[in-house]
């Protein structure tokens, strides 16, 4: 009776024991390990790689990904610096810039991909990467023109997708933001931005329970996942819920505390709340955070209307329209201030209009 059969990774470790020294083999039983994710044997294979042909390329650029996948990306980035002044290769490019956006230096991976991207046939993951730096950058013109010029070799994968889903939500474009988080959700992978940039767009359907599963579903993947913790404190704010908003907005604003949107969606759960002091802080803090953000200025002017501070109100709400003039804080504010408005159904009302993303 014959055993279970044995993985490819098992087959090229067979073959390994009768010949150790195999280049070949070691860079196959390499990749093998760490797609499957046991890092202790892609170390053992990458140091007995090193030992045997020191000096080839492919070897160090492997050895390189070991080090990704063990958190040792100071290390990882010296191995993929000192190949690339080697060769101008847009694969080691990728890892090194891979490596620095992993230690949040964004700028330095958009700096190390730019030479290799601006052909439309780059390698995909170096353009996904690129476009995640520009992304985190604030670039939001240079990524919508990174995802146009490599969209029709890249469009079919699922990373890219993802990546290009997330920036299409922050453009408030989220026809194109529903197509791309689909389609790459679609393909059996469940990128994490996809997933994201999906629950947004169920948000902004009024479709709570799609776009809690969805948020769940990326905090299953990654538990410090910002966006997805303040996706599901503006789903219990549409809900009604700011005590439950409040506790959600908090652990998104753990990982991202300059945040102005979650900022803002944590002042009005603490309106809902009826906690004048703490919305105000809330307020104050995303207009900080963004000069530019009306609905911060908007809601100090309803907190300043709820209290009777009608000059500060009124200050709160000339900055707001400047800004946006259709600001519909702003609105609400004087609506208080001219004593047509301020019960709580016109607070919820409110919320259920703003809460849908932008």
């Amino acid at each position: 009776m014959s055993g279970p059969a044995l993985t490819d990774l098992e087959r090229t470790e067979r073959f390994l024991a009768a010949d150790p020294d195999n280049p070949l083999l070691l860079a196959k039983a390499i990749d093998m390990a760490l797609a499957s994710g046991a890092l202790d044997k892609a170390r053992r294979y990458a140091d007995a790689a090193l030992k045997a042909v020191p000096d080839d390329p492919f070897m160090r650029n492997r050895h390189g990904n070991v080090l990704i996948a063990e958190g040792r990306l100071d290390e990882a980035a010296q191995v993929f610096s000192a190949l690339l002044q080697r060769t101008a290769d847009a694969n080691v490019a990728h890892n090194l810039a891979l490596a620095r956006a992993r230690q949040g230096d964004h700028e330095q991976a958009r700096v190390v991909l730019e030479p290799f991207v601006a052909a439309a046939d780059a390698p995909v993951r170096a353009v996904t990467t690129y476009i995640r730096a520009l992304h985190h950058l604030g670039h939001t013109e240079a990524s919508l023109r990174s995802i146009e010029l490599h969209f029709a070799h890249c469009g079919a994968d699922a990373e890219f997708l993802a990546v290009a889903s997330l920036v299409c939500l922050d453009e408030n474009r989220l026809g194109q933001a529903a197509q791309f988080s689909a389609a790459a959700l679609s393909q059996g992978a469940r990128p994490l931005e996809a997933l994201v940039a999906a629950g947004a767009v169920a948000l902004s359907r009024q479709d709570v329970p799609a776009a809690q599963g969805l948020f769940n579903e990326a905090l299953a993947a990654r538990a410090d996942t910002g966006r997805a913790w303040a996706g599901l404190g503006m789903a219990r704010l549409l809900l009604g819920d700011g005590a439950g908003a409040r506790q959600q907005l908090e652990r998104a604003l753990a990982v991202m505390p300059e945040h102005a949107d979650t900022l803002q969606a944590l002042g009005w759960a603490a309106l809902m709340a009826g906690h004048l002091q703490d919305a105000e802080s809330a307020f104050a803090r995303a207009a900080a955070a963004d000069a530019e953000a009306s609905e911060a200025q908007g809601g100090l002017a309803v907190v300043c209307a709820m209290q009777g501070r009608r000059a500060e109100a009124e200050q709160h709400i000339a900055r707001a329209r400047q800004l946006d003039p259709q600001d519909a804080a702003a609105q609400f504010a004087q609506a208080i201030l001219s004593g047509a408005m301020g019960d709580a159904q016109a607070m919820q009302a409110l919320v259920r209009r703003r809460f849908t993303p932008r």
